[in-house]
């Protein structure tokens, strides 16, 4: 018996290539939706939102997902995966790109300059 392991096949190398690029991709996504959480105390100073509202928006954004994962897995199956991906991928770079052109002109508040309890203390906070 040998020890010696055979070249994976050209279609192994093709499937492990998608699995790698499909996980670094959801472990991404995954990240940008966690990071939101600690923007909602920004959020709530920028927009002059309470708490319950930044979590309702929070909220909503979660519901969205939940409720179009069914419909978007029909839309996939007919349409096809990767067209359906691709997309996706692109209109989400388009989003952030957008959200990032509409949040710079504004002047939001610096996380530097907003208290634990998620209110704006401007230059003169006291550090208490």
């Amino acid at each position: 018996m040998s020890s010696v392991r055979e070249p994976a096949s050209e279609a192994v190398r093709n499937r492990r290539t998608v699995l790698g690029a499909c996980s670094g991709t959801h472990f991404i996504h995954d990240g940008f939706s966690d990071v939101l959480y600690l923007l909602l105390p920004l959020w709530q100073t920028a927009f002059g939102l309470s708490l319950a509202e930044v979590g309702m928006v929070r909220s909503l954004y979660s519901a969205a997902l939940a409720t179009t994962q069914l419909p978007i897995g029909f839309l996939a199956e007919w349409w096809g995966e990767r067209r359906l991906l691709a997309m996706g991928t692109a209109l989400t770079g388009l989003a952030f790109v957008a959200a990032w052109a509409i949040w710079i002109p504004g002047d939001p508040v610096p996380a530097d300059e907003v208290r634990y309890d998620g209110t704006a203390c401007g230059r003169s906070c006291s550090g208490s």
